[in-house]
């Protein structure tokens, strides 16, 4: 990744490397952050840690229900915005 953290490009970027990322590596980053802030909640990364872990879970979401659409087409189906 190129941008560090707090950058909006930042988020993006996080989360097109969670959908390339394997399951147990999801996992274990999502377990490894929520572990991180349990054990120093007064850490300043700990807000990092907390979007790495959500963006982990919402990637692990996304497989789980075996949706390979994006966010915009779950709420608006693609006819409705361009209509063919």
């Amino acid at each position: 990744m190129h941008h560090v953290y707090g950058q909006h490009q930042w988020h993006s970027e996080y989360q097109s490397v969670c959908k390339k990322r394997d399951l147990d590596s999801l996992r274990h980053i999502l377990s490894d952050c929520r572990a991180a802030i349990a054990a120093n909640p007064e850490n300043p990364k700990c807000e990092q840690y907390a979007d790495e872990a959500h963006y982990c879970a919402m990637e692990l979401h996304r497989r789980a229900r075996g949706d390979q659409l994006s966010a915009v087409t779950d709420v608006f189906p693609r006819h409705k915005i361009f209509p063919v």
